[in-house]
């Protein structure tokens, strides 16, 4: 060896070893050399340039066996390498092919798309809907329901929970029983707030004044004309006392109403409640049926029942309640005023 090509050994020694490289010699390619990587024993063939200037020397059998553990950990096996770093993949759960890109691989960010329409098909289904196209979104579906037949779009997630209901269906619905109510519907509510999507505006037949009242309290009966309620102090009225037994627990209501029957929905009563009419008496204004009615509690304040347990059996009018014991008392009361 001369001494020529002895400073050239000792500098690409040299130079390998500064990367944690070892020479080993020169390759069949012609300026290419030999190098093996100290820390995992692999082999490499690269020009001593490279090893001099390269920022980074990777091993790549050490890439090729850590993307092998990787692309196994996610469930996957290599079918075909692709381009611009998306390869096809076999997924091992259902056994279809997908295009997937190495960063989806490595994050385990990726989903059979096969399978996850048919998903989205049985959830669909369960929920009585059928899938006829995308939404607005990712995160959305156009639906056709299947007893119905009418179409909506809704977020996925909904559909999975089951919380969806056909719009078109539910104001019909709405609409039968304000029928049924002597109403007639007017629309959606023109107050936009954050519960408005609860109310709808409605016209009582009898008196023609526009109202908007909660759907819940409509399907329910619980309400009145807020209009006419507010007159009615100067027409004809009654004072009345009702028995009213609910889980065995019997009590006494005494008050006064234009109308009895709808005084009783707005207490919002178990509907298994039982009401009975025990006295009732004409009074020829509201107005004078209101004293009647605040004469009477004063006198009889102290054996009132606490209006805190009433809470729990009437939504309205639990500040005028007795025990059944006090009723040949309260019924005096009431034909004093007769």
């Amino acid at each position: 060896m001369n001494i020529k090509k002895g400073k050239v050994l000792i500098r690409l020694e040299h130079e390998a070893q500064k990367r944690n490289l070892t020479y080993l010699g020169n390759a069949n390619k012609k300026r290419y050399k030999i190098y093996q990587f100290n820390e995992c024993g692999h082999k490499k063939i690269m020009l001593p340039e490279a090893v001099r200037t390269r920022k980074e020397i990777p091993c790549e059998i050490c890439i090729e066996i850590k993307q092998n553990e990787l692309i196994k950990d996610a469930g996957l096996e290599l079918v075909k390498k692709g381009k611009e770093g998306k390869n096809t993949y076999k997924i091992k759960s259902c056994g279809h092919l997908k295009e997937i890109a190495w960063k989806e691989v490595k994050n385990k960010h990726f989903k059979c798309q096969i399978c996850f329409k048919e998903k989205l098909e049985r959830e669909a289904k369960q929920a009585g809907l059928k899938i006829i196209g995308s939404g607005k979104s990712g995160r959305y579906r156009r639906y056709k329901f299947i007893k119905c037949k009418h179409i909506d779009e809704f977020q996925l997630i909904h559909v999975r929970n089951k919380e969806i209901t056909c719009k078109q269906c539910h104001e019909n619905e709405i609409k039968k029983i304000a029928k049924k109510n002597n109403l007639q519907y007017l629309g959606k509510a023109s107050k936009k707030t954050l519960d408005s999507h609860l109310y709808r505006k409605f016209k009582f037949n009898e008196c023609g004044h526009d109202q908007e009242i909660r759907i819940d309290h409509l399907k329910e009966g619980w309400f009145i004309c807020n209009t006419c309620e507010k007159t009615s102090l100067d027409k004809p009225s009654k004072i009345y006392l009702l028995e009213i037994t609910v889980n065995k627990f019997s009590y006494l209501k005494l008050g006064y109403a234009k109308n009895i029957n709808t005084r009783i929905k707005t207490y919002r009563l178990d509907k298994k409640a039982i009401v009975k009419r025990i006295k009732i008496i004409n009074i020829s204004t509201g107005r004078e049926a209101k004293i009647i009615e605040n004469d009477i509690h004063k006198r009889l304040k102290k054996i009132r029942i606490n209006p805190t347990k009433m809470k729990q059996y009437m939504y309205d009018g639990f500040n005028e309640c007795y025990n059944i014991d006090k009723k040949e008392l309260l019924i005096d009361e009431v034909n004093m005023v007769g």
